[in-house]
């Protein structure tokens, strides 16, 4: 009898890894396996006529949607971050960056991988050779670097991004990488992205629940908005719809009615006009929308050329079979 329930249990056993797609051939607990040329995942791209015009393979996996950015489509594979040029399927997978926000003016740029260096920023020149840059701020402040790298995106024509109240902004000219700053009455919130509504014009989240256009060529702050309510928020976040930031801030609970979103916190959903700052609607009582994990998307568009690229790989594993 002892023996019998032991073969069941091994029984079951089985049965629970073939359900799961799980054999000793077939399956790895590794979160990020290597990829076998015959599982590699397809890139391809369609131009504006409809006509797919390459295709290419990867063979990484993919955690995340990927983004676009000045003719480039950014592949984050768990072994590293692919640029596929939109228009030729060419690709080009950087040695030294993590954290890759983009291309701009011929140049990969993103982060050190972790104990490299102290950099907040790093540029590589996308077909490979001499010609990167780094910049480091002195004295070290982990807290700055982390909360720049945070706020920090790509432009058609630089990087930009907040240290301290300050809105750092690289460009690019004659070979050389220049910095013009921007003063700012508050510093951005921390593990929000600044918004980019164009080439010149931004819109930055501040850690005191306020919102501010910033106009680049004119280095000035044009407007700045308060939040619904005046007491500190717990946080908040801020999304590009056309021309309207939406924006959902959190705030410790109080005892106004209907605002509460749970766990001691108030949601408040508010709309402004990205151009002019001007409050769009009224706050409302919100919950704030957390994107599935899972949901990755395959096609993203160019909104530059137009071109419309789609990506078939597989998903990095997540605990389960690969």
């Amino acid at each position: 009898m002892h023996n019998r329930s032991r073969w069941v249990v091994a029984a079951a056993l089985v049965m629970l890894l073939v359900v799961a797609g799980c054999t000793h051939s077939a399956c790895s607990f590794d979160a990020c396996p290597d990829v076998p040329p015959t599982r590699a995942g397809r890139v391809s791209g369609m131009a504006p006529s409809g006509a797919v015009r390459w295709s290419t393979s990867i063979a990484d996996l993919v955690s995340r949607s990927p983004t676009v950015s000045n003719g480039y489509v950014v592949l984050d594979g768990c072994h590293s971050t692919h640029l596929v040029q939109v228009a030729t399927g060419a690709v080009t997978t950087p040695d030294d960056l993590a954290g890759v926000l983009g291309v701009v003016a011929g140049q990969v740029v993103g982060f050190p991988k972790d104990g490299q260096d102290d950099a907040m920023l790093v540029g590589e020149p996308i077909a490979g050779g001499s010609g990167g840059f780094s910049w480091s701020e002195s004295p070290d402040d982990r807290d700055a670097r982390a909360r720049y790298r945070s706020s920090a995106v790509l432009t058609t024509t630089s990087v930009l991004g907040v240290l301290g109240r300050t809105l750092a902004v690289w460009t690019p000219r004659g070979g050389q990488w220049e910095r013009t700053d921007v003063q700012l009455p508050v510093r951005s919130q921390a593990g929000e992205r600044l918004l980019v509504l164009y080439a010149d014009h931004v819109v930055v989240p501040g850690d005191d629940g306020s919102v501010l256009g910033v106009d680049l060529a004119g280095r000035r702050v044009l407007w700045r908005t308060l939040a619904p309510r005046l007491d500190a928020p717990t946080s908040q976040h801020v999304e590009l719809d056309g021309s309207t930031v939406s924006v959902v801030t959190g705030f410790h609970s109080t005892d106004a009615p209907a605002v509460t979103g749970g766990e001691g916190i108030d949601y408040v959903g508010w709309r402004l006009d990205a151009r002019t700052g001007r409050p769009v609607g009224s706050p409302s009582a919100t919950v704030p929308q957390h994107p599935r994990g899972d949901e990755i998307l395959a096609t993203v568009r160019d909104p530059a050329s137009g071109w419309i690229v789609t990506q078939r790989l597989e998903h990095t594993p997540r605990g389960g079979c690969f």
